[in-house]
């Protein structure tokens, strides 16, 4: 995510996938397993405010030498808002 603002009534969407594979040997357990992220930006009322919606979806296995589990759900849930202070490039003049 970058410093600067979207812009006033932009829409902005990413999204992304990710494969997980840990072990750890003291523990003796593993985890195997994918999931989903997304972030989403919408600026609204100004140019320089927007508003954050970041989240993250995971399903997995977990292993131990007496447990074997599958997991699935929200990882990460975040919503906020930015406000841009200050722009170096505004009214750039060369």
């Amino acid at each position: 995510m970058t410093a600067y603002s979207v812009g006033k009534t932009v829409f902005q969407l990413e999204g992304g996938t990710y494969y997980i594979d840990e072990q750890h040997a003291l523990l003796n357990n593993q985890i195997q397993g994918m999931g989903l992220t997304m972030d989403f930006r919408f600026g609204y009322f100004l140019e320089e405010l927007e508003f954050i919606l970041n989240t993250g979806f995971q399903y997995d296995q977990y292993r131990e030498p007496l447990v074997n589990e599958t997991r699935s759900g929200i990882k990460e849930l975040t919503f906020g808002a930015k406000y841009l202070i200050w722009d170096p490039f505004k009214n750039y003049e060369e």
